[in-house]
């Protein structure tokens, strides 16, 4: 896959897609040194680390057969489903930088908030201090 240049530790490498049939494809891929799996199927997608996916493997790659099936049926990604791949990463990254981003600030409020009230203690003298 393209790497994004203006970025260089964001970089997805070459993967490969395994047809499982009934419009049901899964691109296995590595991007920053981590390996992802992106399942398409129904008109849905979704990207999911390869671990995670792995243990919730999906019905066809249960048995040998279907598992031998899905080797013979993995072929090399397309540029229409590298953009899609692409997609999905650049969607879970502002999903990530929103809910992060949001958790970091109300993170810096609370410590801010107590530090506020730790100096107006301090400034109240040992009377008001609470204990």
């Amino acid at each position: 896959m393209d790497s994004d240049r203006s970025n260089p530790s964001r970089t997805t490498f070459p993967g490969r897609v395994m047809h499982l049939g009934g419009g049901h494809r899964v691109v296995l891929h590595i991007r920053d040194e981590l390996a992802w799996v992106a399942e398409f199927r129904d008109g849905r997608a979704q990207l999911v680390d390869a671990a995670t996916w792995w243990r919730q493997v999906p019905p066809p790659l249960g048995s040998p057969l279907g598992r031998a099936n899905a080797l013979r049926n993995l072929g090399p990604l397309s540029p229409e489903v590298q953009r899609q791949v692409e997609q999905l990463h650049e969607e879970r990254h502002q999903q990530w930088t929103q809910s992060t981003g949001a958790a970091l600030w109300a993170d810096i409020r609370r410590c801010f908030g107590a530090m506020l009230r730790a100096m107006r203690c301090a400034s109240a003298g040992p009377a008001r201090r609470p204990r």
